[in-house]
């Protein structure tokens, strides 16, 4: 593919990626009612910021291969702002710990919780939900 068309459909990408972010967030705001929607928990981007060009991409591959997700990411996050949600970036490596200390619990017996909250919504219920939720109570605690 062309450097030109590359640029193309990747700002095509962004484009639908934010476009779609929105109505997601929107949907699930709506959907979630009368609750009230006021942050999001998603982890730290694993990028400080998406190159502008895609041969700057390309050129390393540590940024290749987390170009793409980079795209959602920032959708996400954009997406939530014009929604006026509070964004909570959390790493993944820490955040069971920090929801078990927010909880005053050990991070063993929130771990245990939590999967059982996993059984009950049936699965699949993997490591990734479990640190989602742990963010999403940190999330929380912090709106």
């Amino acid at each position: 593919m062309r450097e030109s068309e590359a640029e193309k459909l990747v700002r095509a990408v962004k484009a639908s990626a934010n476009r779609r972010a929105r109505i997601a967030l929107a949907t699930l705001i709506t959907e979630l009612a009368p609750a009230t929607c006021r942050a999001i928990a998603i982890r730290t981007p694993p990028l400080a910021k998406l190159p502008a060009r895609v041969a700057e991409v390309h050129a390393n591959y540590f940024v290749r291969c987390r170009a793409d997700g980079m795209i959602y990411h920032q959708a996400i996050t954009r997406a939530a702002a014009q929604l006026d949600l509070r964004v909570f970036h959390f790493d993944k490596s820490e955040i069971l710990e920090l929801a078990a200390q927010a909880r005053g619990l050990k991070s063993s017996t929130l771990e245990r919780r939590l999967n059982a909250l996993g059984r009950t919504l049936k699965p699949p219920w993997r490591k990734g939900h479990l640190v989602a939720c742990a963010g999403a109570l940190v999330a929380h605690d912090a709106a």
